[in-house]
């Protein structure tokens, strides 16, 4: 009987860690979409006009007081196909903001430019070109004296500093770019998450916890209860991963609760897998089981909103 259910509830956790995007199947999805190589940006921009009128602007909107809203359309349909993972149509919008934006656009869109590149060479699994990005990025924040700007750039060299292997650069980043933002909650949040997430990788679970706990309460400070949700659950995790099971199956289901009032499924499945992990633990497996076949449930309910 106890061995039956034990093969019922790994089966059950194999679907479900299968469903949050990282089993076999994802991970050939993933490689079909990455490119080739990593390579140089584009160095022949495109005529302006006609790049915009092929996006469906007059060829006016790149001008003047237009320039502005137009800049915004083109990185948000860019951010659009990064999410497909269509980096080739990203790219070349990109171009085409480039050449809107001129050959002596100001710090603030040069720094806007350099993020954006820096963004999507991450997302190729380019880190060293986004830490190239990143950091012209960080040299026009620096030019127009613009702290949170700096802040946000050193989270994005951190976090491509950490997928380089350079564990220490990337707390120096971290930390740098807590410095700057530690005064706004709502960008706080971010390099705070990343802090923990970077001692818990390391072992140090005080440490870890610490930074969870201050990152969790700059979410609930800007109303932000999905991420505060998620933190919760990424603290719980730790927890259950150096042996914590009490302590981690207590942040889940605080987890649990604040998700349940939200729309985010894909936290949610999440939730429910570290739940089934604490219960299978504990020697609980009728509510491993539970808490599995929930996890399901809401991958269902998110209809095609995959962790």
């Amino acid at each position: 009987m106890v061995e039956e259910k034990l093969r019922r509830v790994a089966a059950l956790a194999a679907v479900l860690v299968g469903s949050l995007g990282i089993g076999a199947d994802a991970l050939a999805a993933a490689d079909a979409h990455a490119p080739p190589a990593c390579v140089a940006a584009t160095t022949v921009l495109p005529d302006p006009a006609q790049c915009l009128r092929g996006y469906g602007f007059d060829s006016a909107a790149g001008r003047g007081d237009r320039a502005e809203a137009t800049l915004a359309a083109l990185y948000k349909r860019a951010g659009t196909h990064m999410d497909l993972s269509q980096f080739t149509e990203a790219t070349q919008i990109l171009d085409c903001a480039e050449a809107v934006a001129g050959a002596h656009p100001s710090a603030a869109i040069a720094q806007e430019l350099a993020r954006r590149r820096g963004v999507l060479e991450f997302r190729r699994e380019c880190p060293l070109q986004a830490l190239n990005w990143f950091k012209r990025a960080l040299a026009e924040a620096e030019r127009s004296e613009n702290r949170v700007a700096q802040g946000k750039n050193w989270t994005s060299i951190g976090a491509a500093l950490l997928r380089l292997g350079d564990v220490r650069g990337a707390l120096q980043a971290q930390t740098a770019s807590l410095d700057l933002l530690r005064g706004v909650p709502a960008e706080a949040a971010r390099p705070l998450n990343n802090l923990a997430e970077i001692y818990r990788d390391l072992g140090d679970a005080a440490q870890a916890s610490r930074y969870y706990r201050q990152a969790h309460d700059a979410h609930l400070a800007t109303g932000n209860q999905v991420e505060a949700a998620h933190t919760l659950e990424s603290w719980g995790a730790s927890l259950l991963d150096r042996g914590d099971n009490r302590g981690g199956e207590a942040l889940l289901l605080q987890a649990r609760e604040a998700l349940l009032k939200t729309d985010n499924r894909k936290y949610l499945q999440r939730t429910y897998a570290e739940l089934a992990r604490a219960a299978q633990a504990r020697g609980d497996l009728d509510a491993a089981e539970r808490w599995a076949r929930s996890g399901l449930a809401a991958v269902n309910a998110g209809a095609g909103e995959i962790a």
